[in-house]
């Protein structure tokens, strides 16, 4: 495989406007602009609770630019706190793994 997209879709203003840092899946969080760099180990603040020891680590950097269904940028809208009107979707291109050694078996 060389590569792809990964979409998300949802109508729920939490996934990219809620800030993920004192929550246990902070490095998994969608935030709106956040980066999630190359190399960086990502895992649950209590690994117990999702039977996880080893980090998750990304061959590449990605970033999280949320748009809404009418294909504008969140930031350029007002997003009402009630009765939210649109769908939001987070759409990034995936890159394919780095070959690996020890994948090779």
């Amino acid at each position: 495989m060389s590569g792809g997209m990964a979409m998300f879709i949802t109508d729920i203003t939490a996934f990219p406007f809620k800030d993920g840092d004192t929550c246990d899946y902070e490095h998994f969080s969608l935030t709106n602009g956040r980066e999630v760099k190359a190399n960086m180990p990502l895992t649950w603040k209590k690994a117990k609770s999702r039977q996880r020891k080893n980090p998750i680590i990304l061959n590449h950097s990605y970033t999280f630019n949320w748009c809404l269904n009418n294909g504008k940028t969140i930031e350029s809208v007002d997003i009402p706190k009630t009765k939210n009107p649109y769908f939001f979707y987070l759409m990034t291109e995936v890159n394919a793994p780095k070959s690996n050694p020890q994948n090779t078996k």
